[in-house]
């Protein structure tokens, strides 16, 4: 823990962004190219069908993500860590970064070990889709309108916490990231390069995408929307789900810890409160 705390105070100081070290010798071999046809797709329907991605050609497009060019401090061309981490094949990810990994844990009855484990390794990309899938099988799906369309709540919120510990973790540190399912909360945990060290709400947060490029990947293709609006989710979504806000803490390891309870129910609440209200007008009149 002491060397990874070293490590993360000289990020910090440097002011590194560690996502845009090249890897000269990346190849496009060594990348899932395989993705792009569904990442074009992905691009188009976040943007009403229209977007340059679409009819661009892969080197182009990998240009155009920030995933190939030349690093201005060394000299040196080709392919970053954030392509890596984005798209590359799992083997690749592994040499590039052998810590590189997501533990979902579900630990709802063996609360000394777990109930349900899912390793996850491969690309960011993929790493969601999979990390979602896991999430949307152990989280109760409660009931919720916004406007006249049903959304899942759990769904929500899991997506924004999955979105934030892939986005913007610092992939160079030996910190395992978690995805943790409890009785009474489920949390992340990742490595971080912190900025304030206190606790985010939305009244203090302001953007500060740690992995820049690797944002407006997630953003291109819908996986996140604009910077802060996370944090103003994870208190919306939290309260309807739970009734509790969440905590989101930024420190050199970022949580985020979402409340859970099963037999809280939004409507439930809100028709006792109006219930509440109208005993309250005819009483007093």
């Amino acid at each position: 823990m002491n060397a990874l705390l070293n490590e993360m105070m000289y990020i910090r100081k440097q002011n590194i962004y560690t996502e845009k070290k090249v890897y000269p010798y990346v190849r496009e071999i060594d990348l899932r190219l395989d993705l792009l046809p569904r990442i074009r797709v992905m691009a188009a329907n976040r943007h009403n069908g229209i977007h340059p991605w679409v009819d661009m050609p892969d080197a182009e497009l990998l240009r155009s993500a920030g995933l190939y060019g030349e690093d201005k401090a060394t000299g040196e061309c080709g392919y970053n860590l954030a392509a890596v981490m984005l798209l590359g094949r799992d083997d690749v990810i592994l040499n590039v970064s052998p810590t590189y990994r997501t533990d979902a844990i579900l630990r709802k009855v063996n609360t000394d070990r777990y109930d349900d484990r899912l390793i996850v390794q491969t690309n960011l990309i993929e790493s969601y889709e999979r990390l979602m899938e896991f999430a949307q099988r152990r989280l109760l799906d409660k009931f919720y309108l916004e406007g006249d369309a049903r959304i899942s709540l759990s769904g929500a919120i899991a997506r924004e916490m999955l979105v934030n510990t892939l986005m913007h973790r610092e992939f160079t540190t030996p910190y395992f990231a978690k995805f943790v399912i409890e009785k009474d909360k489920m949390y992340t945990e990742n490595a971080n390069r912190a900025i304030t060290g206190e606790a985010v709400t939305p009244d203090n947060f302001e953007p500060n995408p740690k992995n820049p490029i690797i944002a407006a990947f997630f953003r291109n293709i819908g996986f996140a929307d604009e910077l802060g609006s996370g944090v103003r989710n994870l208190y919306k979504y939290s309260r309807r789900y739970s009734g509790q806000d969440p905590q989101l803490i930024d420190g050199d390891v970022f949580r985020i810890i979402v409340p859970l309870d099963d037999s809280y129910s939004f409507y439930s609440e809100t028709k006792s409160a109006d219930s509440m209200g109208k005993n309250c007008t005819l009483n007093c009149t």
